[in-house]
């Protein structure tokens, strides 16, 4: 029992770690209104902090293709 508790703290921990600098990387790239608190919000709270950042953050309007199907329309 002691080896999957410790098997789950590291998985928690390394999730933390990789989302958190996933979410800080990413709030440094993006000019978002906020960013300053984000940074904060995911610093003090890895896990959480960084699934509401990427939770809250607006998403891209990727439309692939649109272009081509427009050509082939005519």
């Amino acid at each position: 029992m002691d080896n999957l508790s410790a098997i789950l703290v590291a998985i928690y921990l390394i999730l933390g770690a990789f989302l958190s600098v996933w979410a800080i990387v990413d709030c440094i790239k993006t000019k978002r209104e906020y960013s300053t608190l984000w940074i904060l919000v995911v610093f003090f709270f890895p896990l959480i902090g960084a699934f509401a950042y990427f939770m809250t953050k607006p998403r891209a309007k990727f439309k692939p293709f649109k272009n081509n199907i427009q050509s082939y329309r005519k």
